[in-house]
């Protein structure tokens, strides 16, 4: 007969090891949220840090653009655009699933002839570090 037995200070280690990976991917998925959101709502410079070398960015019907020195001089042209158009951001739905997120929602910008709506669905995908690899957003004006 075979018997396995467990001290006290095992069994609190493994109950530890255990916590800390449910916290670990409890951190992981709040924090990929984060980054995608912050993203959407244009505030680039604050998840250039969560890019890889290699992340593509494809604008559906407009451009595909690759490599992250590519993304952030497009991303600081759109910031250009973004710090002398009024506008803003309303996120309308998010979805999330392991390493991807998707978030809907429009982009209201005034000009003094008429106000442009954008409206939008970026998907972000992720890789295990936390890191974009990939964003790809469709956008409709209206």
């Amino acid at each position: 007969m075979f018997r396995v037995t467990f001290s006290l200070n095992t069994a609190m280690k493994m109950m530890l090891y255990i916590y800390s990976k449910i916290n670990i991917h409890h951190r992981l998925n709040m924090q990929i949220e984060k980054i995608a959101q912050t993203f959407s709502l244009g505030r680039f410079n604050s998840v250039f840090q969560y890019l890889t070398e290699d992340i593509e960015w494809h604008i559906i019907g407009e451009q595909h653009l690759k490599g992250m020195d590519n993304i952030i001089n497009h991303c600081n042209l759109i910031q250009d655009y973004f710090n002398k158009t009024p506008h803003k951001f309303t996120i309308h739905a998010q979805y999330q699933s392991s390493n991807t997120v998707i978030i809907q929602g429009y982009a209201e910008f005034q000009h003094s002839n008429k106000n442009t709506i954008i409206q939008a669905c970026d998907i972000y995908t992720f890789n295990q570090l936390q890191q974009l690899t990939l964003i790809e957003s469709y956008c409709i004006t209206t």
